[in-house]
């Protein structure tokens, strides 16, 4: 979801420029990947704070490394087991946006809501 969420974030600059009238799509091929550029990063340490110069997609390949092929099947499975127990279209739709899959955002009390039904649904089957 993290990967789904930054592909997506990287490339609203270069849908934005593509719909500037005459030059967007020179402008877009003219400047770097956001995704790929350093850019310098403020760590803090015990003592003084350290920069690193990181690029968007290390940083994230760094926090999230890529799952596996099991790792990703496992994901798969906890999904469609978490959208099964949700009671309502409303919940799995919820659901999906908290997971990445959604457009938009959830609100807190939608979330909130979402996984106390789901809870609650899971303590009715064990």
């Amino acid at each position: 979801a993290a990967r789904r969420l930054f592909d997506r974030a990287a490339s609203a600059p270069g849908v934005a420029l593509r719909r500037l009238p005459f030059v967007g799509a020179r402008l877009e091929k003219a400047l770097p990947d956001p995704a790929t550029t350093p850019a310098p990063l403020l760590l803090p340490g015990d003592g003084a704070p350290a920069f690193l110069f990181a690029s968007p997609r290390e940083v994230l390949d760094a926090v999230a490394p890529p799952l596996d092929r099991d790792d990703e099947l496992y994901a798969l499975d906890v999904t469609k087991l978490l959208e099964d127990a949700a009671p309502d279209d409303e919940a799995r739709a919820t659901l999906e946006t908290l997971l990445g899959g959604g457009s938009g955002a959830a609100g807190p009390v939608a979330a909130a809501r979402t996984l106390l039904d789901i809870a609650t649904s899971a303590s009715k089957i064990s």
